[in-house]
C-alpha cells in the first residue's frame, strides 16, 4: 500500500488508527473536490502538509505528495473478483471504458501495471478534460470521443457522489462500490 511504504520511508509506523485517520481526510478532500469546494491542485499542496502537521506534530512539504503519486502508481490491487468479472463482461460483449478523476500519470501507470489496459476501449482522466465527476461536461465528453453508448451504459464507481448522474441523465444506470459491497442510489434505475 503506498501509504504504508511514504509513512514507513518517513519513520512513522503505519498503525491501523493511523491509516484510518488518514483514509477519513483523504475522503474528505475528495468530497470537497467532487462539491466544487476545492480543487487537486489544493488536495496536493496541503493533504499531507495539513495530515502530519495535525495528526503527527510534523512538518513537511507539498513535496511529500507527489512522492506518495509515485508510490500510488506502481501499487495497486483489484477488488476480489474485479479481473475476472471485467474479462466476463468483455467476453460477452460489453464495451468498457473507464471516466476517472484520478492523477493522471498514476492513472497510466496503475492501469498498465493492474493489467487492465486491454479491457478497455476508452478512458478518460479528468485532468485531461478540466473538469472533475460528476460535471456533466466529463460524461459528455466521454460519450462524444468513445463507442459507448450512454443509453446502454450502466456507471459503476467507488462513491456514489462522482457517479450521481440522476441530475444529468435520469435515464442512466449507475451503481456505486465500496470495500464493504454494491449498493445503487434510491430511486434510480435498476440495471
Amino acid at each position: 500500500m503506498a501509504l504504508t511504504t511514504l509513512f514507513e520511508k518517513h519513520g512513522i509506523a503505519p498503525t491501523p488508527s493511523l491509516v484510518a485517520a488518514y483514509q477519513r481526510y483523504n475522503t474528505s478532500l475528495w468530497c470537497q473536490i467532487e462539491a466544487g469546494a476545492l480543487t487537486k491542485d489544493e488536495l496536493f499542496a496541503k493533504r499531507f502538509v495539513t495530515f502530519f502537521k495535525e495528526q503527527l506534530g510534523q512538518t513537511v512539504g507539498p513535496e511529500v505528495d507527489q512522492e506518495y503519486l509515485g508510490y500510488l502508481g506502481t501499487q495497486h490491487e483489484l477488488m476480489p473478483g474485479a479481473m475476472a468479472m471485467l474479462k466476463q463482461a468483455q467476453r460477452l460483449g460489453y464495451q468498457l471504458g473507464i471516466i476517472t478523476n484520478g492523477v493522471a500519470k498514476v492513472q497510466k501507470s496503475w492501469l498498465s501495471e493492474s493489467g487492465l489496459v486491454p479491457l478497455f476501449s476508452s478512458v478518460l482522466v479528468s485532468e485531461t478534460v478540466g473538469v472533475e465527476k460528476p460535471d456533466p461536461v466529463i460524461f459528455e465528453r466521454f460519450f462524444a470521443t468513445s463507442e459507448v453508448a450512454p443509453e446502454r451504459s450502466i456507471m459503476i464507481g467507488d462513491g456514489l457522489p462522482s457517479t450521481s448522474l440522476g441530475r444529468i441523465r435520469p435515464t442512466w444506470r449507475r451503481s456505486g462500490t465500496t470495500r464493504a459491497g454494491w449498493r445503487t442510489p434510491a430511486g434510480s434505475p435498476q440495471p
